[in-house]
């Protein structure tokens, strides 16, 4: 559109230069009146001006006549003249000025790429196409090493959901997200296998804590064997969002309805009349046209006996699944099945089964639970909670610093790295690790 726009200035300064060129006789000899060019310009009622080459403007958008542009421009010196025109926003989005100095770096980036390789490091990150490929490769690789066994397409579509794997891959992915490890069962040894025998499934495995004779004896045991995965950071990181998620995203619904129970009766009124939140972790799914929806969460548990504290350590990994066998959408009428209004009910009645189980309201301290509340304590990996604007997208409150500390404060923050700086800046740290460097096995 540069070059459609330099055309344009080229006319309207024709006609200008022509203006100031007149004099008594010119009248006589009636020059080739100028063709006008492809374009136009207009003006958005705020003092900016547009050039488009489209024949359906907006609707805000005024039509500038060439000759009113000429007698605007009449009244500006040369440097006034070019500032307007480096000013003019081209379809409304961008000024000319910012366009030529795209341009312009753009030039100078090929002019030295040119001078390399065609297939080094410094030509191949710069073309998007391959660093689009090489993500979505990593992305299949990090996958195998969390778990999921199902072949991964590395289609474009991938982040949409449109690669298939069973629940219990998920369910392994996603607690290897959060403890950072990969728990892989140990494969018991098989003296004289079966020649047509199937080949043992760690999925299968993982699932399994033992398998007992008719007479109680033990013939496998689970082993589970910890591959790390991803980095502490990366992991505190990313369960502090899906905690978030389930405080106050599409998971609330657990966050309003899980409650501590006991069976002790008194204890049982205190734990009612506290009304106490259990903090988890999670996040829903929906397909296209809500043909299934899903709900994976963890459960944490009780730090210790007498404590008001959840940990990580030994919580549990729980997925649902809800959807049709012939994939039809699960819509009627106005009705349609999310993550969260089909997937997670069931999440949270499982949940509460699990706390329950785990006599997570016989061991607290009700006492306790009063003055402190029901935190979830992260590992100490040198993380700071930043206080965010849960009303303004999670953006970080500027001047606020962060708090240090194990247990999120019960109010909305990310867990985060970094330094506060000078009147309470936070200035975040770079601690991305790619899972390759935490010594993953290859799969």
């Amino acid at each position: 559109m540069l070059p459609a726009l330099d055309r344009y200035q080229n006319y309207i300064s024709e006609q200008l230069q022509g203006e100031n060129d007149f004099d008594l006789f010119s009248i006589f000899s009636r020059p080739e009146p100028l063709t006008p060019p492809e374009g136009r310009i207009y003006s958005d009622g705020q003092g900016r001006f547009i050039f488009s080459l489209t024949d359906e403007p907006e609707s805000h958008w005024q039509p500038v006549e060439p000759r009113e542009l000429v007698q605007r421009l009449g009244s500006m010196d040369a440097d006034q003249r070019t500032r307007f025109w480096e000013e003019v926003q081209l379809d409304g989005r961008v000024t000319a000025r910012a366009l030529r100095q795209v341009a312009s770096q753009a030039e100078r980036e090929l002019a030295f790429l040119v001078t390399r390789k065609p297939y080094s490091m410094e030509v191949l990150a710069k073309i998007r196409d391959y660093r689009v490929m090489l993500g979505l490769q990593y992305l299949r690789s990090l996958g195998r090493a969390a778990g999921l066994t199902s072949r991964l397409e590395p289609v474009l579509s991938f982040p949409l959901g449109s690669n298939v794997v069973t629940l219990l891959e998920a369910v392994r992915m996603y607690e290897t997200m959060v403890r950072g490890n990969l728990l892989e069962p140990v494969r018991p040894v098989v003296e004289e296998p079966e020649e047509d025998a199937d080949e043992i499934s760690s999925e299968g495995l993982a699932i399994i804590e033992r398998i007992e004779t008719s007479d109680g004896k033990v013939i496998y045991r689970q082993d589970m064997t910890p591959d790390r995965v991803y980095d502490d950071r990366v992991s505190a990181a990313v369960d502090h969002i899906m905690q978030n998620t389930v405080t106050y995203g599409t998971g609330r619904q657990a966050w309003n309805t899980v409650r501590l129970h006991s069976r002790d009766p008194q204890q049982e009124e205190e734990l009612k009349a506290l009304d106490m939140p259990v903090p988890m972790l999670g996040k829903t799914g929906t397909a296209n046209q809500f043909r299934n929806a899903a709900f994976l969460g963890y459960v944490p548990v009780l730090a210790g006996d007498g404590q008001s504290v959840m940990q990580l350590d030994g919580g549990y990994t729980v997925g649902v699944y809800v959807g049709y066998d012939e994939n039809l959408p699960m819509v009627r009428g106005t009705t349609h099945v999310t993550g969260s209004f089909g997937a997670l009910p069931i999440w949270s009645r499982m949940a509460s089964s699990i706390l329950d189980h785990e006599q997570v309201g016989d061991r607290i301290d009700p006492v306790d639970l009063t003055f402190n509340g029901l935190g979830l304590r992260y590992p100490a990996t040198g993380q700071l909670f930043v206080p965010v604007d849960p009303d303004q997208g999670g953006t970080v409150i500027p001047g606020r610093g962060a708090r240090d500390g194990q247990v999120p404060p019960p109010a909305p923050v990310i867990l985060t790295y970094g330094r506060v700086m000078d009147r309470g800046h936070f200035e975040p740290d770079r601690f991305f690790r790619p899972f390759w460097k935490n010594g993953v096995r290859n799969r």
